[in-house]
């Protein structure tokens, strides 16, 4: 896991966080933060605690959480990681059906080809949500508030744009 930060203002430390269903988090692991920088900061920890039967489809969530030197502490948004992945697709989107979140695999896309925007729309053109990733790898999105029904998900890259749909049921 790689991460950069643009500048930190009193940060203590990383909690790296893993969770097998994105609901139950443990930390595995820990580094140190500079403290106070306004220069780009390049971290790193290799999850060496990852458990040695999983099958193809299992995902591992990642978050991370920066505590501060008098405690506070935010999050990071999550990120999937799917280790067994076998698609060649470009964007993958599971489950479908789904009731309650869906995965958006976008580990195909190049990180040079530019920023990445994921939005999803209703049968209605309606934008339910929109927003840039930082990265490839696997997006969560929480579709559990919407009502039953046919969503567009749609990844643009550029020029690429890879439209799915997906079904949501309660």
């Amino acid at each position: 896991m790689d991460w950069v930060t643009s500048s930190e203002v009193n940060s203590d430390y990383f909690g790296v966080e893993r969770s097998a269903d994105g609901n139950t988090w443990e930390q595995i692991g820990q580094v140190a933060a500079a403290g106070n920088s306004n220069t780009d900061l390049a971290y790193q920890y290799i999850d060496r605690k990852l458990p040695s039967f999983r099958a193809g489809e299992n995902i591992f969530y990642y978050r991370l959480r920066l505590t501060d030197l008098d405690g506070q502490y935010k999050y990071t948004d999550v990120r999937g990681v799917n280790f067994g992945k076998t698609s060649n697709s470009i964007v993958s989107i599971y489950p479908n059906p789904t009731t309650e979140i869906i995965n958006v695999d976008i580990s195909g896309m190049s990180l040079d080809a530019g920023d990445v925007t994921l939005s999803v729309y209703d049968m209605n053109g309606r934008n339910m949500i929109s927003k840039n990733i930082l990265g490839n790898g696997i997006e969560l999105i929480d579709v559990d508030q919407y009502p039953a029904g046919t969503y567009n998900v749609v990844v643009q890259q550029g020029e690429t744009i890879q439209q799915k749909k997906i079904i949501k049921i309660d």
